[in-house]
């Protein structure tokens, strides 16, 4: 017969690690661990592909202001702009030329008496009819005329002894000298007073015409007249009139008149000058400069077209400078290239073309500063002629132009005929 079962004996050893087992099913998802500490930084990584641009942002704050830039080139000249507020009044100008005669003053105090003048020319009228002109009113055109014809005949009508009584030389003889016949001699008397005052205003309006003063109401044909008839005349501005039509029309000349009365036309004011300009050249080719952008041709229009045409017609020659203003530029002889290639040419008022190499007619050069195409100078023209229909100059054509710090201007001096 068994016996009770015995107690559990002490555990065993632990045996080998048994064949692992086939893989479990999934277990359940644990719940969410706490938070890990943050590691520490890793290596630098390769840097990546360009990404594609960001929105814009916000403006950020002013920077501080930077330092001032080197100046740049003279840029192109731009349009007139609109017409400023008046400045403040300038400092007082240079002394003008010599104005036009005002109007006559009050008489002044009896001078001294002077020296003994020399010998007169007689006068016109008899001396004892000069104190007595004041006694008739003078009077003009058609009636005047009129009266003066039947003084004169009159006058063929008497016969010796009436023509001798009227004179006052000697008395009549056997005549009635009643109220009728003292009537009719003060009439004719009165008449032949004004036939003579009559025929002294037309000597003072003949001297007039045959030496004009040159004012605007009694203008000069040309500074040659106004030399003829008063050589003892400064130079200045005076009035002119070469077609001798209405004053209305005359000019306003300068007169050199220490060169026995040159006359010398200004161009307009706004087309006589330019400074210098960085000009840039249109598909890399030049042309004539009132063809360049902001360019234009010279004008005379103060002058105007009939008043210039007569002023040849009454000229035997006629000179006008033409200064051309550089920097790095050669107008006429290149220096470094010792050639004429970049000479410029002038426009006459014929539409002439005034070059180096023009046999008719060639500009003089009377002082040439940019020869060496790298200076800031100025080179003077002067064309001078006998073909009066050159000139004055109207446009000018410029070669050396259009690079890096070059740049160009012109100053047009008067057109003088003589």
């Amino acid at each position: 017969m068994d016996g009770k079962e015995g107690k559990d004996g002490l555990p065993g050893k632990i045996g080998d690690v048994g064949p692992k087992g086939q893989k479990g099913s999934r277990g359940l998802r644990g719940f969410k661990g706490h938070r890990g500490f943050i590691g520490e930084p890793g290596r630098i990584g390769e840097p990546g592909e360009k990404g594609n641009m960001g929105l814009r942002g916000t403006m950020g704050a002013p920077g501080p202001k930077g330092e001032t830039g080197k100046m740049g080139m003279m840029g192109l000249k731009g349009s007139d702009g609109p017409p400023g507020e008046p400045g403040p009044a300038g400092p007082p100008g240079p002394k003008g030329s010599e104005g036009v005669a005002g109007n006559k003053g009050e008489t002044g105090p009896a001078g001294p008496p002077g020296p003994p003048g020399p010998q007169a020319e007689p006068p016109l009228l008899p001396p004892e009819l000069l104190f007595q002109l004041n006694e008739f009113s003078p009077t003009k055109g058609e009636d005047r005329a009129k009266r003066d014809l039947e003084m004169i005949d009159k006058l063929m009508d008497m016969d010796d002894d009436e023509l001798n009584e009227f004179m006052g030389v000697t008395k009549p003889s056997g005549r009635k000298n009643g109220p009728r016949r003292k009537v009719e001699n003060d009439d004719l008397s009165a008449q032949f007073l004004d036939m003579y005052s009559s025929i002294h205003a037309m000597r003072l309006e003949l001297e007039r015409i045959r030496k004009p003063l040159g004012t605007r109401d009694n203008p000069a044909r040309s500074c040659k007249d106004l030399y003829y008839g008063h050589p003892s005349f400064a130079n200045g501005w005076y009035w002119i009139d070469p077609n001798l039509g209405m004053i209305d029309d005359a000019i306003y000349v300068f007169c050199n008149l220490t060169a026995q009365g040159e006359t010398c036309v200004f161009p307009d004011v706004h087309t006589s000058q330019m400074q210098n300009i960085p000009w840039r050249r249109e598909n890399d080719r030049t042309d004539w400069y009132s063809n360049l952008r902001g360019g234009f041709q010279i004008t005379y229009d103060t002058t105007g077209l009939v008043q210039m045409t007569f002023l040849r017609l009454l000229s035997q020659e006629g000179v006008q400078n033409f200064t051309y203003t550089c920097i790095n530029s050669a107008p006429w002889f290149n220096e470094k290239l010792q050639k004429y290639d970049t000479a410029i040419k002038f426009m006459g008022d014929n539409e002439v073309e005034i070059t180096h190499d023009n046999p008719a007619i060639s500009p003089n050069v009377l002082f040439d500063g940019c020869k060496s195409g790298k200076s800031n100078s100025e080179t003077v023209f002067e064309v001078k002629t006998k073909k009066l229909n050159y000139l004055p100059i109207i446009d000018f054509y410029p070669i050396d132009y259009g690079l890096p710090n070059q740049a160009f201007g012109f100053h047009v001096g008067p057109v003088c005929f003589k």
